[in-house]
Order: C-alpha cells, then structure tokens, then sequence
C-alpha cells in the first residue's frame, strides 16, 4: 500500500505539511504486482525508455517514465504508463529511499519529502517550485508496506494542473 502526498500551493509552511493522503495500491497485492501485469510496458534496450504503454505496479516505474493518470479511487494495483510524446497527466521526477526501521510520523516524512521534491523539482524542470505553473505529487510508503515488504521508496511526480501534457517536462522551465 503506497499514500499519495499532494504538495499544496500555499505561502504559509504550516500549510505545506498539511498534505492530503490517498491511498494508491492494494495491500496483499503488493509483492504479486512488482513481478508484472499481462500488459507491461515495453521498454527501449539502450534508453530503457518507454516506446509502447502498458500497465505495471507503482513501484516498477522509473524516473523518466510518463504516467497515463492516476485515478482517485482508494486503491489501485497497478498504474498506465505511456511514451512522453503521447498526452499523460504525470513524469516521474524523482526517488529517494526513506532511512531508519521505524516507519516514520507523518511530520517527519512529509518535510523530507518536501525537502526531496522541491530540491528534485528544480533541478528536473529547471525552475524552483515556487517559481513554476508545474506542480508534483509523492507517493510513499504506507505503514503496511514498509512493514510487511520493506517498502522504503518516496516517489515524486510532476505534472500540470492545466491537464495533460505531451512530451517531457524535463528542463520545460515553466
């Protein structure tokens, strides 16, 4: 199970840890998704990029990838990935590994997080966050999944809240 971290647009810091949490993948389903689905991505040898959309588990996309969308249901087992030249909603920015064997308070992991994404966001869009019309999301671990599968992984994702884009927004300065 994976939470999703909206990074809010206020001026006041107390606001910015109060980000909104959704759950994003199934529990028991976790370590079954990271193996595939029927439709996987197909990556490009060399680049690893990805030339032909399909469906994997969160957890299997790599900074660089483009996300189809990303519904707001409570649970999601798997996730759309497409090529950055066709419309998508999300790029991944961003990953970190969180630190520590006790699953962190949310205080603690949303200022990393915020630390992590902002500083990522402006060196991946070429423009501080505050600065940008672009915004992003995190995606972490869920107290379940740090314990039952050691999931440590913090994504971040950057997207435009105009609605999709096409192609990369790597260095779009925006």
């Amino acid at each position: 199970m994976r939470t999703r971290r909206s990074r809010p647009r206020a001026i006041a810091s107390a606001a910015l840890a109060a980000a909104a949490v959704v759950l994003l993948s199934g529990c028991g389903l976790i370590e079954a998704a990271i193996t595939g689905y029927e439709l996987p991505p197909v990556r490009d040898a060399d680049s690893q990029e990805i030339v032909e959309g399909g469906q994997t588990h969160v957890l299997n996309v790599r900074i660089g990838d483009c996300l189809g969308g990303i519904t707001n249901d409570d649970v999601i087992d798997q996730i759309d990935v497409v090529p950055c030249d066709e419309p998508h909603e999300f790029e991944v920015m961003h990953e970190f590994d969180l630190t520590g064997d006790a699953y962190p308070e949310v205080e603690a992991m949303d200022e990393i997080t915020i630390e992590e994404c902002d500083a990522a966001f402006a060196e991946f869009v070429g423009i501080a966050w505050e600065d940008s019309v672009l915004d992003w999301y995190s995606v972490a671990p869920t107290e379940t999944s740090w314990n039952e599968v050691g999931d440590r992984v913090v994504q971040c994702f950057v997207f435009d809240p105009a609605g999709q884009v096409t192609g990369s927004l790597a260095d779009a300065g925006i």
